[in-house]
């Protein structure tokens, strides 16, 4: 993650702010580009105009008990970059969708139970981190998000992707570990830019054959999916030098010339 936290060594750097200097905030408004509030402590008092921070893009609200997102925010038309972590939040309002220039939104750790509509319509994101929510369901539409390149979702109560996730052709990490996911569509052996995917503590017995095409994965963590069947479908006329074996939990992981092929019990 990019954001910086209360204390950190640049936050008292040109154009940063923390909430130990919440009290300066109108003064350098003009020049601020960061602003961070994360784990303040002693609870400061948000600005209450964002206007004059014409500069801002760069916002981090975490681990402050949130229960809504503040309203001021709509303020803040360039926000490139805004984390809500770690707060209280069970919804987010349809002004959201007017944040036209986020390019990085992280939700993780809040009380989402449904995913929040107005995030469709922020189709500059790259990166959108949601993890650690209560999710069960993810929108069709989700394949709006035409420019993601990561989506995490792990830690979350999921039972299903849609198949339209299969159309998220940017994406190159895909986490959905930690939930209740009983089979993969085989729409995601469409994600052919896709590095990294993690599936482990779900519910899953196997595999779409199709997937094992991704040819461009680094990171495959299955474990303890049987993927037998799956390792068949490649009918692999040679086995390649093994260039990078890894633990994970109670399973070994090997991978073949940069990609995932086999996966058996360490016991």
């Amino acid at each position: 993650m990019e954001w910086s936290s209360s204390g950190s060594d640049d936050s008292g750097s040109e154009g940063v702010l923390d909430a130990s200097q919440m009290g300066n905030a109108e003064a350098v408004a003009g020049n601020l580009e960061r602003l961070v509030l994360s784990a303040s402590g002693d609870k400061q008092e948000s600005p209450k105009t964002m206007s004059r921070f014409r500069r801002l893009h760069t916002l981090n609200l975490s681990c402050n008990a949130l229960t809504e997102v503040p309203a001021v925010l709509q303020q803040c038309a360039k926000l490139e970059k805004l984390s809500l972590r770690s707060n209280r939040l069970t919804e987010l309002p349809k002004w959201m969708a007017c944040l036209k220039n986020l390019r990085q939104l992280n939700l993780s750790g809040n009380g989402l139970k449904q995913f929040p509509l107005p995030i469709l319509e922020l189709t500059n994101l790259k990166y959108l981190y949601m993890g650690g929510n209560v999710l069960e369901s993810l929108p069709s539409a989700i394949d709006k998000l035409e420019n993601l390149q990561i989506l995490y979702l792990g830690g979350n109560q999921l039972v299903e992707v849609p198949h339209t996730l299969g159309n998220m052709l940017t994406l190159t990490a895909l986490v959905l570990c930690d939930n209740k996911l009983r089979a993969l569509p085989q729409c995601i052996a469409q994600l052919e830019n896709l590095r990294s995917l993690l599936l482990h503590k779900n519910q899953l017995r196997t595999l779409p054959q199709e997937i094992v095409g991704l040819r461009g994965l680094r990171e495959w963590d299955t474990s303890p999916i049987d993927v037998t069947r799956s390792i068949r479908a490649c009918r692999l006329k040679h086995v390649p030098k093994i260039s990078q074996i890894r633990r994970l939990h109670t399973e070994i992981l090997f991978i073949v010339a940069g990609v995932t092929i086999i996966l058996i019990s360490s016991n």
